[in-house]
């Protein structure tokens, strides 16, 4: 029996970028689905194309795979690779921040209040002693000065600074912006917003995440449409993220995963509040080659599918595009 090569499965080269490889997954998938394809094979194709993408689908896997197929060739040469069976092949685990060293949080505004409230009205019990006169509830100070109510005291304490937004520099990691191309952590965190199940084709919220800024873990907001006009085929996935945020100077209200069943469109998004002049003039400060705002500048890999990047203006802002150029 002949070695399962996912390099073959999905049509590129071991050198492929991995945008190329994502995108000819994605072209396989739509080939060889069952309500596309009518040979006799297509569920066994459809098994080998999730199976191929689950080995080298993302930079960690593939390098890990890279590793012992190496390792393999040197030891064996006709070691076999068994396929473990079905997997998700969109969906990878959530970012793991268990490691990571945590950022000091900052205080609630309700310990801030109650902090500072018992602490001035400690400062105003030690000046003005322990005695008290006949009018209700108040604190003496010394020197016989006005007494100062607790209630005064109160509504004197300054309100809570504002939260310091996270910063997301860390969590929206690209490679090679030219091409949109991310780090194996941020791409895990744009892909499990929406979990894949190979068996139905059909797309679901993905877990809740955890990131480094935020007291919570957040949960992504999910819907899936069946049927467009005059089209009963569409299945349209999309599922997005509330990380309002600083990422590189830019505040950010959300990011955005869609993707059709059965189709080669894919799209992610990071939005922002700030207009999309100022987003774009920042971002091509770090790299990306945006052309000019709701214009989209396409790359292609190797034959297959092409994707775009570009920035558009969105209702409260904008966002930054980076999908495939083929809707359906």
């Amino acid at each position: 029996m002949a070695e399962f090569d996912p390099y073959a499965t999905l049509g590129v080269t071991r050198d492929a970028p991995d945008f190329v490889v994502k995108a000819a997954y994605r072209a396989c998938i739509k080939k060889y689905h069952p309500d596309h394809y009518a040979g006799a094979d297509a569920r066994q194709r459809t098994a080998d194309i999730f199976e191929a993408y689950r080995l080298i689908g993302n930079a960690e896997a593939r390098s890990e795979f890279d590793r012992l197929r190496e390792r393999s060739d040197g030891l064996d040469s006709n070691n076999e690779h068994k396929p473990e069976g079905q997997h998700n092949g969109r969906a990878t685990p959530p970012i793991n921040t268990a490691t990571q060293t945590p950022r000091i949080l900052p205080i609630s505004k309700g310990a801030a209040w109650f902090l500072g409230v018992s602490a001035l009205i400690a400062v105003v019990l030690f000046l003005g002693g322990q005695e008290r006169d006949s009018s209700p509830d108040p604190v003496k100070a010394r020197d016989n000065e006005p007494a100062v109510s607790i209630e005064t005291a109160i509504r004197e304490v300054p309100q809570p600074v504002a939260k310091v937004l996270p910063e997301l520099d860390d969590v929206f990691v690209f490679t090679n912006p030219v091409s949109c191309e991310m780090s194996a952590g941020t791409e895990k965190l744009f892909e499990n917003l929406i979990q894949f199940d190979p068996p139905t084709y059909v797309g679901k919220r993905g877990p809740e995440v955890n990131i480094i800024g935020f007291d919570q873990p957040l949960t992504p907001k999910f819907s899936r449409k069946v049927g467009q006009g005059s089209n009963p085929n569409v299945r349209d996935n999309e599922a997005t993220l509330a990380t309002t945020g600083l990422w590189h100077g830019l505040k950010v209200s959300k990011i955005r995963v869609r993707y059709m069943e059965q189709s080669s469109f894919w799209e992610h998004q990071i939005r922002f509040f700030e207009p999309a002049t100022r987003v774009r003039e920042r971002l091509n400060e770090l790299g990306f080659q945006l052309p000019p705002t709701g214009e989209f500048r396409e790359f292609t890999g190797d034959g297959v599918v092409s994707a775009g990047i570009g920035v558009e203006e969105v209702p409260g802002g904008a966002a930054l595009y980076c999908g495939s150029s083929v809707y359906y």
